[in-house]
C-alpha cells in the first residue's frame, strides 16, 4: 500500500510545476497545502520503507528479534490530542536514533 501512495506522490511532485524554483509561491493556499501534505507523506513513506527494510534484513539474518523493531512512529490511533502526538507518536522513534 505504501508503494502506491509513494509512487502517486512522486509522480505528483515530478509533474507539478510548483516544485521548480521559479514557481515557488505562485499557487494558491489550497494547492500549497496539498503540496505540503504530499511532501510530508513522501517523507513518511520513505522513512518507513527504509526502517522496515532494515528490520526485515536484521531479523532475517538473526541479529535482532522482531520485538526489537516496534512501529517507527508509533500507533496513529494514540495521537488524538496534540499532547499525545508529541509525547508518544512523535517521540516514539527518537529512541532509535539518539543524538
Amino acid at each position: 500500500m505504501y508503494t502506491v501512495f509513494f509512487e502517486a506522490g512522486r509522480l505528483y511532485v515530478w509533474y507539478n510545476p510548483a516544485y521548480s524554483l521559479a514557481a515557488i509561491g505562485t499557487q494558491g493556499h489550497i494547492a500549497q497545502c496539498v503540496n505540503s501534505a504530499v511532501f510530508i507523506g513522501l517523507t513518511y513513506w520513505v522513512t518507513n520503507a527504509m526502517y522496515y527494510a532494515m528490520a526485515a534484513g536484521s531479523v532475517a539474518v538473526g541479529m535482532y528479534s522482531p520485538r526489537m523493531w516496534p512501529d517507527l512512529y508509533g500507533a496513529w490511533g494514540d495521537a488524538y490530542t496534540v499532547r499525545r502526538f508529541w509525547g508518544y507518536v512523535h517521540e516514539h522513534g527518537t529512541h532509535l536514533f539518539p543524538y
